[in-house]
């Protein structure tokens, strides 16, 4: 008997995740609470630094780490009762939009974005918060 038949494997990544979450939660095999899920985030996270400078070089064990960080992003959706689908593709949506708004201000500020340094860049994504702050129906 396959637990997990009922994943939709053609589903995206994210929604795989939290299905197969959701039959482990059948089973009582969940976090308590939202804080044991972000003392996991950090825990995994840490995990991530720690195979970036021991396995430096080794694509497939960083692979490994992000992707145990990333599963458990989505078991932090899950507890938070957001769709991690919908929340992702919300929060492209904003970094496109303030990406373009970074664009714009940049030409305005005659600034050209491919000889800016880190520091303008960091500017000017501040500029675009400040303006979102000023301005929230944009």
């Amino acid at each position: 008997d396959d637990l997990f038949a009922e994943v939709n494997r053609d589903s995206s990544a994210l929604e795989v995740a939290l299905q197969i979450q959701k039959v482990a939660e059948r089973y009582r095999f969940d976090w308590d609470d939202v804080g044991g899920v972000m003392a996991k985030l950090r825990e995994e996270m840490d995990e991530i630094m720690d195979a970036k400078r021991s396995f430096a070089g080794d694509s497939q064990q960083l692979q490994e780490e992000l992707g145990d960080f990333l599963f458990t992003a989505v078991s932090l959706a899950r507890h938070l009762a957001v769709p991690p689908e919908a929340a992702l593709r919300q929060a492209n949506q904003k970094f496109e939009k303030r990406f373009k708004l970074m664009i714009r201000i940049a030409t305005q500020r005659a600034l050209n974005l491919d000889h800016a340094s880190k520091q303008q860049l960091e500017s000017l994504w501040q500029a675009v918060k400040e303006y979102e702050k000023r301005t929230p129906s944009q």
